[in-house]
């Protein structure tokens, strides 16, 4: 179901004291903007492609695919600059847990900077199975760059100061020998 029971620890003066509440997971994934996925990959046929709801929003599916189709849609989305390195990731995620951050083009909202992470479910051991998430990390990425962009103008601003003391030293030093002279 989308809401779970969890245990949580309350303390109340020094007493601890178990409660427990709903708590929705799809909302909470909902809002850190995360889906949920599964890739099975199993000879002589095309992959397949399983997401939750949440996953198909962050993709921007809207309508219900098969997982083949699934599979195309997302691959099809990929930044043409990222596609090897989001290759390369694909092909680890078969031996060992990987992550990867890498453009993706929603079909409506357009670029968006996506973590995505899995590793391989080795209880299957029929064909290949693969499960991880995907993070819309575009917010975290832009202020990043807003601050590595305020960083460098901090800088060219301390350089553009110190340029103008050297000069303001200079010509104090031309005035002083040209009435010394």
């Amino acid at each position: 179901t989308d809401s779970e029971k969890m245990n949580r620890k309350v303390d109340m003066g020094g007493l601890f004291m178990e409660q427990r509440e709903e708590v929705n997971i799809k909302e909470i994934l909902r809002a850190s903007r995360m889906g949920m996925w599964r890739v099975e990959m199993e000879e002589g046929k095309p992959p397949r492609f399983y997401a939750d709801e949440v996953m198909d929003e962050l993709l921007g599916i809207d309508r219900d695919i098969t997982p083949e189709e699934r599979f195309v849609f997302h691959r099809s989305r990929i930044h043409p600059e990222d596609m090897r390195l989001f290759q390369e990731y694909s092909d680890k995620l078969t031996a060992a847990r990987t992550e990867i951050v890498y453009r993706y083009i929603h079909p409506v909202s357009g670029a968006m900077f996506v973590r995505c992470g899995g590793e391989r479910d080795t209880s299957v051991t029929e064909y290949v199975a693969v499960t991880g998430i995907h993070q819309d990390i575009s917010e975290t990425v832009r202020i990043e760059k807003e601050k590595e962009a305020e960083r460098r103008l901090a800088e060219l601003n301390d350089s553009l100061r110190k340029e103008k003391l050297r000069q303001d030293i200079y010509y104090k030093e031309l005035l002083d020998i040209e009435n010394c002279g």
